[in-house]
């Protein structure tokens, strides 16, 4: 990636409708080719709303890289952020290469409209990649939901926070994380709520990848952010190489050839900073194609228990059309978007050592 004079901190938007339109002027000055998938919901002043792809280079090179924002609609701030800033900063493919660079804004854009990390239904879109009738029940999450879902407010507040410590002492926050985060389709007002069907994001997903058949070597980072250590962006797969294809293909080895031996953590092996979850994007995706590796690029902002407050203060306020829902809305903005410039400009550096790392695995000459 070149480098580039640019603002960093004005292309980290402040809602949707400025990161919808930064995105699109940024790509289409760059030359991208552009499609947009428009959703039947408005936003909250009746503006349009879809998830947009943008290609720089050629479309119909034979290997690609996606980068991918707002899967989480709330962590499109930063995501839509750091796609405006690698292409103000010089991202293109390498001259030459048979490489062409994938965009997608706002997998999520009712989410992202709305200041909410689920869709219009409620349903975590990460969760939502299940088989379904989805057959995967979560009797940990079952125990703990009404708690969960317990009012911020007076003796619920109080209750919540003696009966969280006490799980936390009897079994530990691994066991706690795994419990709430694993994915649950029983409770439609829950948290991490995968649904009962294919939702409109999923299905344009299945568009997008789709669009992919036939490339030779696909590698898709999903931008994430709420888990890890502040201002750090730690590279993870839900499964690890040897859950795959024992062959030498693309997918089996695509993280090793971009990060190296030791550059990705896998969930399914404990090691990394999110737990193994049900109905994900990644591993849905890698199951359509030996050619896709996928990995998620997951940014620390605050302490676990805070973003799981903000995430329960939320969900609280939205169901029960609470006056405070704005409040608590913001607060879950603050959680995945910290207001904070060294975060971003910390992100922003991750971010594009990631690309740039990929892009070089991308365009090894040596083929798999």
């Amino acid at each position: 990636m070149a480098p580039v004079e640019f603002d960093l901190e004005r292309c980290f938007p402040s809602n949707y409708v400025a990161a919808r339109r930064a995105f699109l002027q940024t790509v289409e000055r760059a030359g991208a080719t552009i499609e947009s998938y428009c959703h039947d919901a408005l936003g909250p002043a009746g503006e349009v709303l879809a998830t947009d792809v943008a290609v720089l280079g050629r479309p119909d090179a034979k290997n690609a890289l996606v980068l991918v924002s707002g899967t989480h609609g709330v962590e499109g701030l930063p995501g839509s952020g750091l796609l405006v800033a690698q292409v103000q900063s010089g991202l293109r493919p390498p001259p030459d290469a048979d490489l062409a660079i994938m965009l997608v804004h706002a997998l999520n854009p009712v989410g992202f409209a709305f200041r909410r990390r689920v869709n219009e239904d409620n349903i975590d879109l990460n969760r939502n990649f299940a088989n379904f009738p989805a057959d995967l029940p979560n009797p940990e999450y079952d125990e703990l939901h009404d708690l969960l879902t317990m009012p911020p407010k007076g003796l619920g507040s109080l209750s919540r926070k003696i009966a969280l410590a006490s799980y936390l002492a009897k079994r530990g926050k691994r066991k706690l994380q795994h419990a709430v985060t694993k994915g649950q389709f029983d409770h439609p007002a829950g948290l991490f709520f995968g649904g009962n069907k294919p939702t409109w994001s999923r299905n344009t997903w299945d568009q997008i990848v789709g669009s992919l058949a036939g490339k030779e070597r696909v590698l898709i980072v999903d931008y994430h952010t709420g888990l890890g250590r502040r201002g750090s962006g730690q590279l993870i797969s839900p499964s690890s190489p040897t859950s795959f294809s024992r062959e030498r293909d693309w997918r089996s080895i695509g993280m090793a050839a971009c990060f190296g031996a030791d550059g990705v953590r896998y969930s399914d092996e404990g090691d990394a900073v999110s737990t193994a979850v049900s109905g994900d994007l990644l591993s849905y995706t890698m199951k359509r194609g030996n050619h896709l590796a996928a990995v998620v690029l997951e940014f620390g902002t605050y302490p676990a228990f805070r973003v799981l407050e903000a995430l329960m203060n939320e969900n609280w306020a939205h169901h029960c059309d609470d006056p405070g829902a704005r409040h608590y809305r913001e607060r879950l903005v603050e959680v995945f978007s910290p207001d904070d410039r060294f975060w971003r400009r910390a992100i922003y550096q991750r971010a594009a050592a990631v690309t740039q790392a990929a892009i070089r695995g991308l365009t090894q000459e040596k083929r798999i």
